[in-house]
């Protein structure tokens, strides 16, 4: 059977799994969206390469999926598939054929994040599984100096989980390291061509401590001089973050349903 390499997006709501990269104790998307795509195959495990591992419970707008499918169903068809194979809380939102063996990984550009808090008096039981809920007196606007200071490069050492981490250096770049305000509800927002192990729910959990007075700016400064993690704030849930845009090559994507393609700028996605 003719196969060829299928490009797709897929968004997510982080209870579908145990994160997005394949574990041995459980499903997880990847599990998922490889099981999604056998059908058409007869059964055969289709292996897919994803752009981003998200961990568990976190939450995707725009993850980039791709796999070696038969050639003769068309990407929309594709999209179909996926999506009458998949749970509610899993669906393709875009496919198109990619270039013979492309594969995600170190080929995509910055991925952008974003980290939701409210500091509403009351939690809103209709946001509680997007959005972290910081009760008590707050200053949501005292985390908007500490996130600029961390645009640039920096060395966040102390902003990893050092126990599940594999990098070899804790030098990473922030393109985009920022605190939207809007009402009740704060956004931070973060861009990067890589990031550590629970790197962004750190730097979260950080803000909201500087929020509510726990920390100050010249402790914060001090634990990423020192690479001292105690000096920061707890891992902030995973439930509050989104993996939001992915930026996609430069390639002439083939097929493509539905149109336009996922923009390929540092912009959120439209899709």
């Amino acid at each position: 059977m003719a196969t060829k390499t299928l490009i797709a997006v897929v968004s997510y709501h982080g209870k579908a799994g145990g994160g997005w990269q394949r574990q041995a104790h459980g499903d997880t998307i990847q599990d998922l969206v490889e099981r999604a795509l056998a059908p058409a195959h007869d059964g055969e495990k289709i292996v897919t390469y994803g752009a981003s591992r998200t961990d568990v419970g976190v939450h995707a707008r725009m993850q980039i999926v791709v796999a070696d499918v038969r050639a003769d169903v068309v990407p929309r068809k594709w999209v179909r598939i996926l999506n009458d194979n998949l749970p509610e809380t899993v669906k393709a939102r875009w496919a198109a054929w990619a270039p013979d063996g492309f594969r995600p990984r170190n080929k995509v550009g910055a991925k952008t994040y974003c980290y939701r808090f409210s500091f509403a008096p009351t939690p809103d039981p209709l946001q509680s599984d997007r959005v972290w809920w910081v009760p008590g007196r707050s200053s949501p606007h005292a985390m908007d100096d500490i996130a600029a200071g961390w645009l640039g490069q920096h060395n966040f050492a102390a902003a990893h989980n050092r126990s599940r981490s594999q990098s070899e250096t804790t030098i990473r770049t922030l393109i985009r390291s920022e605190v939207v305000h809007r009402g009740d509800q704060t956004e931070y927002w973060v861009a990067s061509t890589g990031f550590l192990t629970h790197m962004v729910r750190i730097l979260a959990g950080t803000l909201a401590a500087v929020a509510l007075g726990q920390i100050d700016a010249d402790i914060v400064a001090n634990a990423l001089q020192q690479g001292d993690r105690t000096k920061l704030g707890r891992t902030a849930p995973a439930g509050g973050l989104t993996l939001e845009h992915i930026v996609m090559p430069r390639l002439a994507w083939e097929a493509a349903w539905p149109t336009p393609t996922p923009q390929v700028g540092s912009k959120a996605s439209s899709i």
